[in-house]
């Protein structure tokens, strides 16, 4: 038995094709870009173009008057009239009641009829020793007729009687001087409607001083005028 040692034909081989290649890949997408609307810097801009345009310069909310033109003169600003304060107007000064002549305080009319200067004491020696007061400087004895002209009784009293100087210095008067004259009830008395009470008022003042006028204030009429008498 005999083997055939040939091989079969081969097929018929074609001309060579390459192997199919991988399609390349896509390109990127291109990044979209930002609106403007979305940038930083736009909206910084625009911050700083509304401050410039709602805030004046200066920081004031008024608007500037504008420079004169030139040669024009600018007129100056009126000025409100300053409104005069009334003048105080001062009360009159009460009327001086010269000697003898009386005058009119609350329901008391009083009116001085003497006035001696120049006393050194007063009261009496008794053996060589004095039983009364003597002035530092002068005595000046005041004569009074009070006449109560009211309804009902009123009191007088010499602490509500203060003499002026020439200088306008104010004096009071010495009770402890004025015990000493005899029958003199000007210290302290009440006078019933219609009585007369005569006294003396003792004021010491400096020996060189001139008594120029007394003045007396009712011992409860604080707020009226004070009667006013002359002592020249």
């Amino acid at each position: 038995m005999s083997f055939d040692h040939t091989q079969p034909p081969s097929p018929q081989q074609g001309p060579t094709v390459p192997p199919p290649t991988a399609a390349p890949a896509p390109a990127p997408a291109a990044k979209p870009k930002k609106s403007i609307f979305r940038r930083w810097w736009f909206w910084a801009i625009a911050a700083v173009v509304l401050i410039a345009i709602v805030v004046p310069k200066g920081g004031s909310d008024e608007v500037a008057d504008p420079a004169p033109a030139a040669g024009e003169q600018q007129a100056p600003a009126e000025e409100a009239p300053a409104e005069e304060a009334p003048a105080e107007e001062e009360p009159p000064a009460p009327a001086t009641a010269p000697i003898g002549t009386p005058a009119q305080t609350g329901n008391l009319a009083i009116t001085v009829t003497k006035v001696e200067p120049g006393v050194a004491q007063v009261g009496t020696e008794v053996g060589g020793t004095l039983l009364g007061e003597k002035a530092q400087g002068q005595f000046v004895l005041v004569h009074v007729s009070v006449e109560n002209v009211g309804a009902e009784a009123e009191s007088f009293s010499d602490m509500n009687a203060k003499v002026y100087d020439a200088e306008g210095r104010e004096f009071e008067a010495n009770s402890a001087a004025g015990i000493y004259i005899e029958g003199n009830d000007s210290l302290f008395g009440e006078i019933n409607p219609g009585n007369t009470l005569q006294g003396v008022l003792v004021y010491d003042l400096p020996a060189d001083a001139t008594p120029e006028r007394l003045e007396y204030q009712g011992m409860f009429d604080f707020l009226g005028e004070p009667a006013v008498f002359s002592l020249k």
